[in-house]
C-alpha cells in the first residue's frame, strides 16, 4: 500500500503531551502512546477524519498519528480530551477541599 501523506494530531500543547499524569484509578505514572492508522480518503472510515492539513487538502492513503496514555500498572487508557477534564476536576476539587 502506497502512502501519500502523514497527519500528527494532538489536542493539547506540547508540554502537556510530555509532562508526567497520573491514573486517576490506581495513582500510577501514565505512558504516553502513539497510535497510528492508515486511512484512504475515498473510504466509508474517511469521514471521520480531517484531510485538511494547513491549506492543503490531502488525498490518498494518510496516515494519521494520535497519542493517548495509558496505565501501565491497571491498563486503563485515556485520551488526551478525557485526561484534561479528569485533571481539571481534580484539581477543582482538591483546591476546594483546602479552603
Amino acid at each position: 500500500m502506497k502512502i501519500h501523506g502523514k497527519i500528527t494530531r494532538y489536542n493539547c500543547s506540547y508540554f502537556y503531551l510530555i509532562k508526567p499524569h497520573l491514573c486517576s484509578k490506581c495513582k500510577t505514572r501514565l505512558k504516553r502512546a502513539k497510535r497510528e492508522v492508515v486511512v484512504n480518503s475515498e473510504s466509508n472510515e474517511a469521514k471521520n477524519y480531517n484531510f485538511s492539513c494547513v491549506d492543503t487538502y490531502l488525498r490518498g492513503n494518510i496516515i494519521f498519528v494520535t497519542f493517548y496514555f495509558e496505565c501501565p500498572n491497571c491498563g486503563e487508557i485515556y485520551q488526551i480530551d478525557e485526561l484534561k477534564t479528569l485533571e481539571k476536576n481534580d484539581k477543582r476539587h482538591s483546591k476546594s477541599k483546602s479552603k
